[in-house]
């Protein structure tokens, strides 16, 4: 089944700029067709930026006018990819997102990307981190990770944060310990006919810190929008903004909607 297209939204400002230049590089290693829209009202002033900016890779613009987020959401398919660009902000605003990026978190039928503006575009290729929690895990976020780590030829980093509790140093070394050893036997179970080299990170603490310093040197940082154990929170939570506010690298945030697991599951069996 088709990887789909990579949709991103553009209207000329330095954050659209790099989410435009990162989408051209995804379009490229998934072998789809880019799509960039604008739905500012400004695309008479961007002549043949968006073309520049792809680094000669085809890229079509579409020009609308409307609710943004509402366009951009229904330019998107649950087998593609969504790309925005989003300002730095002040740090007393740090966990505040603009209005089309938390709307598009919360009704993109696809993955998203989130890029600031500051956001260091590194190597397309690279290592992938995410969050997934083990044994049990969450089979779209790890499918999606699976995927852009096998694109880049990178590792894939799953980090495990296990909340710190009132438990004696001891029993809580011994329960890392064990969650690790568990993690490589399950990551390794998951991913064997992909070819893709997982290793999980188990850490004790706020899962914000711990994905920021493993994510410090990645291509791409994956969230899940949505966790029913509540140590990922989504829609989106303080943890998702906090993360694409802080992190270095892109953010990719995978919904967790009836029938997209089932999507991803099926394309990422076929893809083996």
């Amino acid at each position: 089944m088709s990887a789909g297209h990579v949709v991103v939204g553009f209207d000329g400002s330095p954050a659209a700029t790099a989410a435009l230049r990162w989408a051209a590089d995804e379009a490229r290693l998934r072998g789809v067709p880019l799509i960039a829209y604008t739905v500012t009202g400004h695309h008479n002033d961007l002549g043949d930026l968006p073309h520049r900016l792809a680094g000669g890779y085809p890229v079509t613009v579409r020009h609308h006018s409307g609710d943004a987020a509402t366009l951009l959401c229904a330019a998107c398919t649950p087998h593609g990819l969504l790309v925005l660009g989003t300002r730095a902000r002040p740090a007393v605003s740090e966990l505040v997102l603009g209005s089309v990026s938390r709307a598009c978190l919360r009704h993109a039928p696809c993955p998203v990307v989130v890029i600031r503006d500051s956001t260091q575009l590194r190597h397309v290729r690279g290592f992938v981190t995410a969050g997934i929690r083990f044994p049990t895990g969450a089979g779209s976020i790890l499918v999606a990770a699976a995927r852009e780590a096998r694109w880049r030829a990178g590792t894939l980093i799953a980090v495990h944060a296990q909340p710190l509790g009132n438990v004696d140093a001891q029993l809580l070394h011994a329960a890392t310990a064990r969650l690790n050893d568990q993690g490589h036997e399950w990551l390794a179970a998951q991913l064997a006919a992909t070819g893709v080299h997982a290793v999980p990170e188990v850490v004790v603490g706020a899962p914000e810190k711990a994905l920021l310093q493993h994510s410090a040197h990645a291509a791409l940082l994956v969230l899940g929008a949505h966790q029913s154990s509540g140590l990922w929170t989504g829609q989106p939570g303080t943890m998702i903004t906090h993360c694409i506010r802080q992190a270095p690298c892109p953010v990719m945030v995978v919904p967790n909607r009836p029938g997209h697991q089932k999507d991803a599951d099926g394309r990422h069996q076929r893809d083996q």
